[in-house]
């Protein structure tokens, strides 16, 4: 998140809605999940470093911004569901 030295491993940022990213002004990579309607993965970026355009995803409606590695971390992949509590 601009402006902060670190995301904790165990937050995110969700932000809605949503179809691209950029890291500008940014002090550390991120892994970006793309979702479409039904919150599913469409697209990942992983470990996106700082001053980095994100491409224009088709059909994404939410982003989530993860630390770095956290996609291969946890086994996420295009086609999963996440649920939200």
């Amino acid at each position: 998140m601009i402006g902060t030295n670190l995301l904790p491993e165990n937050q995110a940022l969700l932000i809605k809605p949503c179809s691209s990213i950029h890291t500008w002004f940014m002090k550390y990579p991120l892994d970006i999940i793309f979702l479409n309607q039904e919150n599913r993965v469409i697209r990942i970026l992983h470990t996106i470093p700082p001053y980095r355009f994100g491409p224009v995803v088709r059909n994404a409606k939410t982003v989530l911004e993860l630390t770095a590695g956290r996609c291969r971390q946890t086994g996420t992949e295009k086609g999963d569901l996440i649920c939200f509590q």
